[in-house]
């Protein structure tokens, strides 16, 4: 390869990369959210993410199925939550609740 073949593929090389650059940064924020979302927490760290106490976690935990349970997992016998599952909850239990009051009245 000449001296001159090997300054275009440089070059070429480099304006892929630049060019490249924001996409792979935007795959990159993605990763991490996913990450996020898919990560488990404690029960305590569900407390904090819902700024509640571990006991309203356990007690949401126990509901019977008709009454919205709050998502939980066991690894190892601890229990484990999913923040995508959390917010996913938290939505429905919001929508659970407006329709108690609603029927209250």
């Amino acid at each position: 390869m000449s001296a001159l073949e090997q300054s275009m593929r440089e070059i070429m090389k480099s304006a892929v990369e630049e060019a490249n650059a924001p996409l792979l940064q935007k795959i990159d924020g993605l990763e991490r959210q996913i990450k996020s979302l898919l990560s488990q927490m404690t029960i305590k760290q569900a407390a904090e993410y819902l700024k509640v106490t571990e006991q309203s976690i356990r007690n949401w935990s126990e509901r019977n199925e008709d009454e919205n349970p709050f998502p939980i997992h066991h690894a190892g016998g601890d229990p484990r939550f999913i923040r995508a599952e959390i917010d996913q909850w938290s939505k429905v239990e919001a929508e659970r609740r407006l329709n108690k009051r609603r029927e209250q009245k």
